[in-house]
Parts: structure tokens; sequence; C-alpha cells
């Protein structure tokens, strides 16, 4: 398969037809595929040049591997993992209609009453990850899908940098991080995750505190664009408060205080998980944010 995928339209891969090509990312190309009788559905190949990089390949197969495990209505399903006989490998996950929250954000501001509503499906869908020890690590607008009449459904993507925590996952994913390696977007890494030590639920808090800073004030907390001086900003610097972010809004100071405890550079200082995030998200008061 060529970077693009291209050539592997038309053709059938673990008895699906792929009949278009829906995107392109780091790791893979995702297809639109069809089995007769059967619902279409979303089909991931391996980039075939990616797929010589062991390391590339075992992170890709525990993708598939991590999300059979997390059946809940916001993350996205997995159908089933494999390996085709020319040695192309694939997921086949649910095929979903609509557009991620990056596309939704590039379109316009996001309202800040849906703002809270979006977060408060990202994060459940987190904390039903948290609760099964697993961290995305990768949460951003991209990896959030906004599917369904009127965008209401949301669904997390992208497992593909999950890290599995229990024991016997330790010495594989020491093989996949390091020689000083980062992984992950750097716009919405939490400190510990740009460092290497310590990594634990807790990055997906602070990556989802980010999430919420951008949703409301229509930019992240650090805008530079620089990668070195973004990551410093990330281990040094306090973000911004949200009314200094977008003067026009209205903010209670339970959000800017919630806000504030899920971007704590310590991830002792964070919210414990996405749960516990999820606790003090929806006791915050009615309207809490306005414009």
């Amino acid at each position: 398969m060529n970077k693009d995928g291209d050539a592997l339209i038309g053709r059938t891969l673990g008895g699906y037809r792929l009949e278009m090509k829906l995107g392109t990312g780091a790791t893979g190309v995702v297809f639109r595929g069809v089995l007769e009788g059967s619902k279409p559905v979303a089909i991931k190949v391996l980039n075939e040049n990616l797929g010589s990089i062991s390391a590339l390949k075992r992170r890709f197969e525990r993708e598939a591997k991590v999300l059979a495990k997390l059946r809940h209505p916001n993350i996205v399903d997995v159908h089933e993992f494999g390996v085709s006989p020319e040695g192309l490998t694939y997921i086949v996950m649910e095929l979903l209609e609509g557009r991620n929250l990056e596309q939704f954000l590039d379109d316009a501001p996001i309202q800040p009453a849906y703002a809270i509503e979006v977060l408060r499906e990202v994060l459940k869908g987190l904390a039903f990850a948290h609760q099964r020890h697993v961290v995305h690590r990768d949460l951003k607008p991209a990896n959030v899908f906004l599917c369904g009449e009127g965008e209401k459904t949301i669904k997390l993507l992208d497992f593909g940098l999950a890290k599995l925590l229990s024991d016997d996952d330790v010495d594989e994913e020491s093989t996949l991080t390091r020689r000083g390696r980062i992984v992950g977007t750097p716009a919405y890494m939490a400190p510990e995750q740009i460092v290497g030590v310590g990594l634990d639920v807790r990055a997906d808090v602070y990556a989802a505190g980010i999430l919420l800073f951008e949703l409301l004030a229509d930019r992240r907390p650090f805008t530079t664009e620089n990668r070195s001086e973004l990551l410093r900003a990330h281990l040094l610097m306090p973000p911004p408060m949200l009314r200094e972010a977008r003067p026009e809004l209205d903010v209670a100071p339970e959000v800017e205080a919630l806000v504030a405890r899920a971007l704590a550079k310590a991830p002792e200082a964070r919210y414990s998980d996405a749960s516990d995030f999820l606790v003090a998200l929806d006791a915050l008061p009615p309207d809490c944010v306005r414009l």
C-alpha cells in the first residue's frame, strides 16, 4: 500500500470491499468498507512503509486490542482486527457520520453551553477507559467526533497511543517510548508526558483541561507555534485565566478554578481521573459561562 492508500480502493480486505478513502493519518489510512448484508464500516489500514517498523506495528496492533476492551457509547466501536494474506494490518471499526471537533472549530467558535456538554461526553468516555487502566495520551479536537442528528453524540477516536497500565504491558510499553521519544501532540501534552516520567490517567485530565480552555476561550492557553517554546510553556508557564484569554466571556469563579486544577503542572494537584473531573464539571452552577 502506498502512503495515500489509493491503490487499495476497490480491493477486498478481510471480506470487506474498500469503497473510498475517508482520511489519512500518521500511521494509517481509513477507508469506507462494505460486507454484503452488513452495514458499512470504517477500516484503518497500517501504512505499508510503517509496517516494517516493529514498534509502530505493535502500537497499531495494540490500538485494536485496547479498543476492543472499551465498549462505551462515547468511544468508537471496534469490530475486528486482522492481517491480510499480503501482510496488511487493519482494524474494522464502526463508521461514523459527521465531523471531528477540529473541523467544527475551524468553521466557527463553539457556544459555551455546548462546550461544556462536549467536554461532559468526552469525560464519560475517558472515565470508562480510566476505570480499565487505559490512558488515551492523545486527546485533542481531531480525536473527538461529533456525530448523529444535531452532532449531539460524541465519540472518542484513536486510542493508538493508549497505554495499558497493567504490569503485563510495562515491558512492551517501555520499548515503545524509550530513547527520549515524545509520544503525543505537543499542544495538549501534560508536563510529565513531555519529560517521560510517571505518566498515568492524570495526563488525560490535563489534555481535557486544555480542550475545555480551547472550547471556551476559542484559543489554546499556550499559543506559540514553536515546538520547544510550547513544551517549555507546558512545563513552566501558568495558563492565563479564561477571562484574560477572551475578555467578552462571562466566567464564573468555579469554572476558572476547575480549569486551573485540571491544568495544574503537578499531576497530584489535578483531578485524580476523568470521573473526578466529571463530578466537578457536573457541580458547576447553571449559566456558569456566557458570552
